[in-house]
């Protein structure tokens, strides 16, 4: 991935009859030869179509195998040999990789509250569940499981008046 927030991931090419973009504003880049990179559902895991936020998902050689002498973490973090990243992103059509996290959140708020939906599909200010701190991964990311739990037995909770 180009470490520079897809401002030149790599040069354009160009061939007879064929032109490649190496680079897309507001991208990261599109994966190195050898890395496969997926979006899929953060609860699922199945495959998110093309310009979809979704959970990051990586495999491939310079990808590690997990945490020496801690299964447990890395148990939180791998998926049938792909590395859970913790990212929200998304890849257009072309296999560029735009990470949306943590905007994405207030991006879907956002486009709620503008869509005309009815109140019944917005969140109320009483669905947001205070926490000490956020659960993270031992990459540091957020583990996006651990906060689901706690959404789903906070809003299960008896509230407060």
């Amino acid at each position: 991935m180009c470490a520079r927030g897809g401002r030149e991931s790599t040069l354009d090419f160009r061939g007879p009859g064929f032109y490649q973009p190496g680079s897309r504003r507001g991208y990261v880049g599109q994966p190195l030869p050898g890395v496969a990179v997926r979006i899929v559902d953060p609860d699922t895991f199945a495959p998110l179509p093309p310009a979809t936020p979704g959970m990051l998902i990586v495999k491939g050689p310079n990808v590690m195998k997990g945490y020496l002498g801690r299964d447990d973490l890395t148990a939180r973090v791998m998926r049938d040999g792909w590395y859970v990243t913790g990212d929200i992103a998304m890849m257009d059509e072309d296999g560029f990789l735009k990470i949306t996290d943590p905007a994405v959140v207030a991006q879907i708020l956002e486009r709620a509250a503008g869509a005309g939906l009815p109140n019944l599909y917005l969140p109320r200010p009483d669905h947001f569940i205070p926490v000490e701190r956020l659960p993270l991964l031992g990459t540091g990311k957020l583990d996006l499981r651990e906060i689901r739990r706690i959404a789903v037995e906070g809003l299960a909770a008896p509230r407060r008046p």
